[in-house]
């Protein structure tokens, strides 16, 4: 809530993302390529984490490669079926990317909430 109740503000909110972009501004890691890496570390596999986020395995698998691919390293480890099925797991470079991007997002989050206090302040005054 930006506002007070019946201030004019009171049912505007603000929005913003964190992007990862290379230098001709291409986005690199966005919050969707963000929730399939969770997504992967949660379940341990590619199948399931496609499931969760309603996505295809084939978009999914695309989506990490051109991760990687921009990257420069790879972000999964993956072992195959067997008795008990396959698992695919982050690699330890992914491991340190979600922690890294998650205390980014939380320290955002932080500055952002008191920054839109002070603006929604300043403009319903």
């Amino acid at each position: 809530m930006a506002g007070s109740p019946g201030s004019k503000y009171y049912d505007k909110f603000l929005k913003y993302t964190v992007s990862i972009v290379n230098t001709d501004g291409a986005i690199i890691l966005d919050d969707e390529n963000f929730q399939l890496l969770l997504a992967i570390r949660d379940t341990s596999s590619l199948v399931d984490a496609a499931k969760k986020l309603h996505i295809s395995y084939r978009k999914a698998w695309g989506k990490l490669k051109k991760l990687e691919q921009n990257l420069g390293f790879h972000l999964l480890v993956t072992s195959r079926g067997g008795q008990h099925g396959g698992k695919t797991e982050l690699s330890d470079e992914g491991k340190t990317l979600i922690e890294a991007y998650e205390e980014l997002n939380m320290r955002f989050n932080e500055e952002v909430k008191k920054l839109t206090k002070e603006f929604f302040r300043k403009i319903n005054s």
